[in-house]
C-alpha cells in the first residue's frame, strides 16, 4: 500500500535504501539504514506539525541524540517526516544485558533526561497549548468509558471510580506547565555501548501539560522491570527524598488512571507473574515504591 510513497519520498530527498516498516506505532514508520520515514494521514496532520515542531525545539538542546529533521513533505494528502536515526541500540533490547547497576544508572539518566526536557522553552509551542484545567476534567468524565472499551473488567471498574473520586480536586492539583514526551519509555530511548543513555526519539505524543504526567510513563514501562525505578528517576530528575510521599504517588496513579494512552491490561501484563497486581491497590503499590502509607 506504502510502497509507491516510500519510493518517491526515497527519491526525492535521495535517501540510501532499502526500507522496511517499523512494526509499531500509531504513525506509520518506515526505516532505512541512516534515515526512517514517518507517515502522517490525512486526520493527522495536526501531529505532523506537533512533531516537527518539537524536533526543530529540542535539536542540540537535551544531554542526547535526538533525529535530526532532514525533510518533510505531503503526497497525496499525507504529511511526512524524513529524520536522521539514532546511533546505539533501543535500550529495550539492551536491558537484560544489563547488570543492575547499568540498570538504575540509565534509569537515573532518564530522570535527568526528563528534566532537561522540562526546561525547554515552551514559545514554540503555544500554538499547541491546551487549558490544561478543562483537559484533565474531559478525561476525568471519559475516563471510566475508555478502560471499559478496553476490556477492563467491572471491580476493577469500580476501583478506579472510588480511587479517583478519593483524590482531591483536579483543580488543586500542582501545575508546572512543560513539554512532555509523554512516551518515555525503553523503546524510545537508545543506549551506547556502555549501556548509557545516548538518544531520544519519537516525539509524535508531546503535549504541554503538567510535569508530572511525564512520571506515568516510568511507572507503567519500567516500575514493571525495575522495582525501584521511580525512587531513582524522581530523585535524578531533582525531587529530594522527602518529597516521594504517599501523597505524590496517589496523584501519579490518579494521572496513570486518567492518561489518555494508558492500557491497563497490558500495564498490569508487564509485570512478573509472581507479583502481577490482581487489585487497583496491588498495582498502586508496585508502580510507586514509595506510595505505602507505612
Amino acid at each position: 500500500m506504502f510502497a509507491a510513497a516510500v519510493a518517491w519520498i526515497h527519491a526525492r530527498h535521495g535517501l540510501r535504501g532499502p526500507f522496511t516498516r517499523a512494526r509499531d506505532g500509531f504513525h506509520t514508520v518506515f526505516l532505512g539504514p541512516d534515515r526512517a520515514i514517518k507517515l502522517f494521514a490525512p486526520f493527522a496532520a495536526s501531529d505532523f506539525k506537533l512533531e516537527r515542531t518539537a524536533l526543530t525545539q529540542v535539536a542540540g538542546r537535551l544531554p542526547v541524540e535526538t533525529p535530526t529533521l532532514c525533510g518533510d513533505g505531503e503526497l497525496d494528502g499525507w504529511s511526512y517526516l524524513v529524520m536522521t536515526r539514532l546511533s546505539g541500540q533501543p535500550a529495550l533490547d539492551a536491558w537484560p544485558s544489563l547488570t543492575p547497576a547499568q540498570r538504575e544508572q540509565l534509569v537515573a539518566d532518564l530522570g535527568r533526561l526528563a528534566a532537561a526536557l522540562h526546561g525547554l522553552s515552551l514559545d514554540a509551542f503555544e500554538h499547541f497549548s491546551e487549558d490544561w484545567c478543562a483537559y484533565m476534567k474531559l478525561r476525568r468524565a471519559s475516563m471510566l468509558q475508555k478502560h471499559r472499551r478496553q476490556g477492563v473488567d467491572s471491580q476493577w471498574l469500580a476501583d478506579i471510580e472510588q480511587f479517583v473520586a478519593g483524590l482531591p480536586a483536579i483543580t488543586t492539583w500542582p501545575v508546572r506547565r512543560v513539554l512532555l514526551h509523554n512516551d518515555l519509555r525503553l523503546g524510545h530511548v537508545h543506549v551506547d555501548s556502555h549501556g548509557r543513555l545516548s538518544g531520544l526519539l519519537d516525539f509524535g505524543d508531546v503535549q504541554v501539560g503538567a510535569a508530572e504526567v511525564e512520571f506515568t510513563s516510568i511507572g507503567g514501562f519500567i516500575s514493571p522491570l525495575f522495582p525501584r525505578a521511580m525512587s531513582v528517576f524522581l530523585q535524578a530528575y531533582g525531587y529530594p527524598r522527602s518529597a516521594l510521599t504517599p501523597v505524590l504517588a496517589r496523584r501519579l496513579t490518579g494521572y496513570v488512571l486518567l492518561h489518555r494512552y494508558c492500557e491497563l491490561v497490558p500495564l498490569i501484563g508487564r509485570f512478573p507473574r509472581a507479583v502481577r497486581p490482581n487489585n487497583l491497590a496491588a498495582l498502586h503499590r508496585l508502580l510507586w515504591d514509595f506510595g505505602s502509607e507505612t
